[in-house]
């Protein structure tokens, strides 16, 4: 069943095999040879992009040269301009400004967003369901203890 389920996704355009920009900054940190804080910060970076709704459309080399640019910027880190460094890494300067930019509109978003609430409390989303309920599968000790309690 989950192959057919894979086939169709698949057959409507759904990506379903993504490659992580986290795979790529460390050996693009190596390259530049920068040292570890940019890329701790860079990770950083990264990690908090995993938040922006269009990651998926994002290129995981052009995430991970936003993130190094950003890390960098941060440090005041010079990236070498001849050749220029990005090209290195198959992105433009023009994508690495725009994702950059869009990752650093993600610390616009006030904190409280990203915080739960005194008010939110954490259920279970399928309790007080009735009809989640009906479908429910028993386990086969609740099905013997159904079958004593219809023949007591």
């Amino acid at each position: 069943m989950m192959k057919l389920e894979l086939i169709i996704l698949c057959d409507l355009g759904y990506q379903l095999k993504l490659q992580s920009p986290h795979k790529f900054i460390l050996n693009y940190i190596s390259v530049l040879e920068a040292d570890e804080k940019v890329a701790q910060k860079a990770w950083s970076y990264l990690n908090d992009s995993l938040r922006l709704p269009s990651i998926i459309e994002i290129r995981p080399e052009v995430l991970a040269c936003a993130a190094i640019y950003l890390a960098a910027k941060y440090f005041q880190v010079t990236l070498p301009k001849d050749p220029p460094w990005h090209k290195l890494f198959d992105a433009t300067r023009e994508e690495i400004e725009y994702v950059s930019r869009m990752i650093m509109e993600l610390y616009k978003i006030p904190q409280s967003c990203f915080q739960l609430q005194e008010s939110d409390h954490i259920q279970d989303p399928d309790k007080g369901s009735e009809l989640l309920d009906r479908f429910k599968l028993t386990s086969a000790s609740q099905e013997k203890e159904k079958g004593e309690e219809t023949l007591a």
